[in-house]
């Protein structure tokens, strides 16, 4: 693995991770929210409430097109570096070619991985301190 790769995983993995505590917190706290307010909720829960459903869905959409932009640009290096592999026997660097087409794979899997997770995980993160204040 090469130096960019080893930077994407170091970056998947603390968003991840960030997330994988930031979501039960939020969560922890939503429900805590919703019991508090009952059957009657005031303008303030209800306001959190269709805040908390306008987050996810705007999140998800980020998402959505985050991945989409950079899996087309994957695909588009990806190509490039197919055609430099199949006439790599023509020019004599074959195994160069090789590796040089799977680090592209490696690289552009892990971008578009955390490209797409980078909305959901910094909302929940967010979330996470702004209900812990209040």
């Amino acid at each position: 693995m090469n130096a960019r790769t080893h930077q994407e995983l170091r970056r998947l993995s603390n968003q991840t991770r960030d997330l994988a505590v930031a979501a039960p917190h939020v969560v922890a706290l939503r429900l805590n929210q919703f019991a508090a307010a009952g059957n009657t909720p005031n303008q303030r829960d209800v306001a959190e409430f269709t805040q908390m459903i306008v987050e996810k869905q705007t999140a998800f959409f980020q998402a959505w097109s985050v991945m989409m932009l950079q899996t087309m640009i994957a695909q588009q290096s990806m190509s490039v570096r197919l055609w430099e592999w199949s006439l790599s026997p023509l020019r004599g660097n074959q195994q160069a070619a090789s590796l040089a087409l799977w680090n592209q794979m490696q690289n552009s899997t892990l971008t578009i991985a955390n490209k797409s997770l980078k909305p959901i995980s910094s909302k929940a993160v967010a979330n996470a301190k702004r209900l812990s204040r209040s």
